[in-house]
């Protein structure tokens, strides 16, 4: 077997052994599983010798994430996702798009999003931590 369902079924392994460990951790502390978000090379492309990096298969690699997580007390982020997703659009319409020094914009690095998205991340992060201090209801943060 092998392709995408074979890359999937190799990440549920390795995510089925994690598991025990975040459920322990996730007893005593806030854990947070970051799913994997689009790169604009990957949604050109049908096909990669590494099927790992393909981008057809990230969308399979949160799928089985999601299943082996859910119920687990471990904080799915999934925010990212549509920023990521739109990110790359735009990186697709503009490949040359870049902002330098600040890269914010950085598309011609295909394998990475820009610090624009990243800065976004940051203050996620930041809310996440921040908002319990400050009162506000769990669908505030992530």
């Amino acid at each position: 077997m092998g392709g995408p369902k074979a890359a999937a079924q190799q990440y549920r392994q390795h995510l089925l052994q994690l598991r025990p460990s975040l459920i322990r951790l996730a007893a005593s502390t806030r854990v947070v599983f970051k799913l994997v978000d689009h790169l604009w090379r990957t949604m050109l492309r049908k096909e990669t010798q590494n099927a790992l990096h393909d981008g057809w298969n990230y969308a399979l690699f949160n799928e089985v994430a999601v299943d082996v997580l859910s119920g687990t007390g471990v904080v799915i982020w999934n925010s990212t996702i549509p920023m990521s997703y739109l990110y790359a659009l735009e990186c697709i319409r503009s490949p040359d798009r870049q902002t330098l020094p600040s890269r914010h914009w950085n598309c011609p690095d295909t394998g990475h999003v820009g610090y624009i998205l990243v800065s976004q991340y940051t203050n996620m992060v930041l809310n996440d931590y921040c908002n319990r201090f400050l009162g506000f209801e769990e669908e505030y943060c992530l």
